[in-house]
Order: structure tokens, then sequence, then C-alpha cells
């Protein structure tokens, strides 16, 4: 058996070649194959980080906006508490004038009815001094 296998004929180094090229073209040709397949991962993932970007900036944008529109009804805010606090002073200042303009309508009319009443008193003091007559 060993003499066989010994006066086979060996095989040629070109065909021994030729099966490490062959192999070697197919290894090749999965490696172009991953190398495509991981392009294209990337590319997605690219088109995926420019949207994400995208979206960064319109809430980025809205943020600005939300600020601007923030300080400008702060200010509003600002102003009408400004008016209310005046408003207020001046409704003071008011009831402060009634209560003044009521003491004194009160001081005056205790006047006149002290003057009525002085004046009904001499009125019934001639009356009483005409009926004795």
């Amino acid at each position: 058996a060993k003499l066989q296998a010994a006066q086979a004929p060996a095989p040629s180094i070109f065909q021994s070649n030729a099966e490490v090229i062959k192999k070697i073209d197919a290894g090749a040709k999965a490696l172009e194959q991953q190398r495509v397949g991981l392009l294209q991962r990337i590319q997605k993932h690219e088109d995926s980080l420019i949207e994400c970007a995208d979206e960064l900036d319109y809430a980025t944008e809205n943020l600005d906006y939300i600020d601007e529109i923030s300080k400008i009804m702060s200010t509003q805010l600002d102003q009408i508490e400004r008016e209310q606090q005046e408003a207020i002073l001046g409704l003071q200042g008011l009831l402060n004038k009634v209560r003044i303009n009521s003491e004194s309508c009160q001081l005056l009319s205790r006047r006149k009815w002290t003057e009525m009443s002085d004046e009904a008193k001499t009125l019934l003091e001639e009356l009483d001094n005409i009926k004795k007559c």
C-alpha cells in the first residue's frame, strides 16, 4: 500500500497553487461582501446621525423661540405688576379721601343737627313766650 501511494503521481504545483488561488479568491469575495455590508451599515448610521442633527437643530430653534417668548412675557408680567401696584396705591388714596370726606360729612352733620336743635329750642322758647302773652 505504501508502494502504491508512493507510485501515485503527486499533484502538480500548479494544481496546488490553483486551489490556493481559488480559496484566496473566495476569501476575498467574502471580505468584499462584508466590506460592502459594513459600508451600507455605516451609511445608515450616518443618515440617522444627520436626521438626529436636524432634529436637534429644530429643537434648539424652538428653545430659542420659547426663550424669547418667555422674556417678553416676563417683561409684560413685570409691567402688569407695576400697573397693579399703581392701581392699588391709587385706590388706597381714593379710599382715604372717601374716609376723610365721610368724617367731614359726619362732623358737618353733627354741627347742623346741633344748630337745628339750637334753633328748634329757640323757636320753642319763642313759642312758649308767645303762649304766655
